[in-house]
């Protein structure tokens, strides 16, 4: 049985401001509708009447959260679906590209550099001192048996994961493990914003309803290629464990979103959980003895491919480190461990500042720099100290310019390169022709055939329809 499943993520970016008020995300987006690939193809897809969000990839850029009528705040943009969290890696990692090229064709225009960071965090408003969050909303698709009764036992894992996979980063002049904790004042909510769940609640597959995508809004956007492999990979065997009911009970965390914030807020090792029933247990201990245990039992009747392997036996050697307090050890590969030994311990051998700026401030520009899929600093730091990597320049290539293989973004991106103008609008799972719908509701088997065979069936019926 494998253990792969559909997944995507979205990533939310951090720009500067334009005006009081009115940051470069409306800009950006313009930039990239007008920016062209190699041999001059649009980095959009085209639709009949401007460009559509999706890209050419298969992913999506837009704008979000809109402070007054089509004035953006947040500049997102997305992988498409993949089946496992190696190939998301690559097009998280396209995902940068995108940002920067975006950024360079604005910068083209208007005559100066727009940055873009993958930041947990973001500057409220400027030369204001509070934050407000940005981070990867991350999208599970699980068969829809109920699963939804059952995240109870999703949420104390991603309570708990930012020891593998936290972004490290500043908030109030401290650092911490995953900033983005501190924003969520619920576990669940009906959209991703204003409370900042930790889950998301949208009855929106996006598919056929025997699926249910289970909406992850608490991660962040790293750097560290293995930190968001594992992030994904992990994330993916719990909720296979929750699914085929290898893990059916975890003891309850008292107040998880305090735990949250202690755990982040401790970077000196010996974190504690406390209980419903009124234990104090280790972290690293509650996972090992509810989640890493039901891990090892859904490998040992499934069929793990080479890199779930490698994702399982990473973790283990992380969570051993962390329990013994050997943070260094972990200093290329996990992305906050990587960020407080670059950061507290040799600022100013790797970064660069204005004169002037406190320790403090030194610190939290830093951390943008390193943040800033703009600037070469993290590509030089990874060439530098070794960083782990997951995936090739060449697959990062491959999955700037196509979607993934014998998938339903293919399938998406090749029928709007076979209709061209007549495209009036698409969808993740929809496409609409002249002016008819067609719709795509399962994720799976879009081998080569069964496209040509969908776009032949699309091009038959518009005849028919047309005469």
């Amino acid at each position: 049985m494998s253990l792969a499943i559909y997944q995507g993520e979205e990533i939310e970016f951090g720009v500067p401001f334009k005006t009081p008020g009115v940051t470069y995300v409306n800009d950006l987006l313009e930039a990239l509708a007008e920016y062209r690939l190699k041999g001059g193809i649009p980095a959009l897809l085209p639709i009949s009447e401007g460009f559509s969000q999706f890209l050419r990839n298969g992913g999506r850029a837009y704008g979000d959260m809109a402070g007054s009528s089509g004035v953006y705040d947040i500049f997102e943009i997305t992988t498409p679906e993949c089946e496992n969290s190696l190939e998301l890696v690559a097009y998280d990692k396209a995902i940068e590209q995108y940002a920067r090229l975006a950024s360079q064709q604005l910068s083209r225009k208007i005559g100066r550099e727009v940055h873009c960071y993958k930041a947990s965090i973001a500057l409220a408003s400027p030369h204001s001192e509070e934050y407000t969050t940005r981070g990867a909303h991350e999208s599970y698709l699980a068969e829809n048996i109920r699963i939804v009764d059952k995240l109870d036992l999703l949420v104390p894992f991603l309570i708990c994961r930012q020891l593998f996979c936290g972004a490290g980063g500043y908030y109030k002049k401290r650092f911490l493990i995953s900033p983005r904790q501190m924003f969520s004042e619920c576990i669940y909510g009906e959209r991703a914003f204003g409370y900042w769940p930790v889950i998301t609640l949208i009855d929106e597959p996006l598919a056929d309803r025997k699926y249910y995508r289970i909406h992850v809004t608490n991660g962040e956007g790293v750097r560290s290629e293995l930190t968001t492999f594992l992030r994904q990979s992990i994330t993916s065997y719990v909720i296979l464990c929750i699914q085929r009911n290898k893990l059916q009970t975890v003891p309850k965390m008292k107040n998880p979103l305090n735990t949250a914030k202690t755990i982040s807020a401790n970077i000196d090792g010996e974190w504690k959980i406390e209980l419903e029933d009124g234990r104090r247990i280790d972290a690293i201990e509650y996972l090992n003895s509810y989640y890493i245990s039901s891990i090892e039992k859904l490998f040992e009747e499934s069929n793990p491919a080479d890199h779930d392997k490698f994702a399982f036996k990473e973790l283990k050697f992380i969570l051993e480190k962390l329990s013994e307090g050997s943070f260094e050890a972990l200093d290329k590969s996990v992305e906050w461990a990587i960020k407080l030994s670059l950061i507290e311990k040799g600022i100013d051998d790797f970064f660069e500042f204005e004169e002037g700026l406190t320790e403090s401030q030194k610190k939290e520009a830093a951390n943008f720099q390193y943040t800033a899929v703009t600037d070469p600093l993290f590509e030089d730091l990874t060439k530098d100290f070794g960083f782990k990597r997951m995936v090739s320049d060449e697959e990062i290539h491959r999955a700037l310019l196509q979607p993934p293989k014998n998938s339903r973004a293919e399938l998406r991106v090749r029928i709007a390169d076979h209709f061209k103008n007549r495209v009036k609008n698409i969808s993740w799972n929809s496409i609409s022709i002249d002016e008819t719908t067609f719709h795509f509701d399962e994720p799976h088997g879009w081998n080569e055939n069964k496209i040509i065979s969908q776009v032949a069936k699309i091009e038959s019926y518009l005849a028919k329809e047309n005469r």
